[in-house]
């Protein structure tokens, strides 16, 4: 997934944190003119950015939450 565009004019809007199965899991939501990026990191890597566009902010923060609960994952 490590998929990185870059976007422009990143704002930090929320931080999601958990431990699930051994691992700190981090994942980050940032407002970008285009749309959203979501930042997912394990141990504290970074392991992968999704760019969201035509979604709600609502859409990118259930993304984010998926990832820190386990429910889908990325690969380094």
């Amino acid at each position: 997934m490590n998929d990185v565009t870059k976007m422009h004019g990143a704002i930090l809007l929320h931080e999601f944190h958990n431990t699930y199965e051994g691992v700190k899991r981090r994942a980050e939501v940032h407002k970008v003119t285009e749309g959203y990026n979501v930042t997912f990191f394990k141990d504290n890597v970074w392991y992968g950015t999704r760019n969201i566009v035509d979604h709600s902010e609502s859409y990118a923060e259930d993304c984010a939450e998926n990832f820190v609960m386990g429910i889908f994952d990325v690969e380094g």
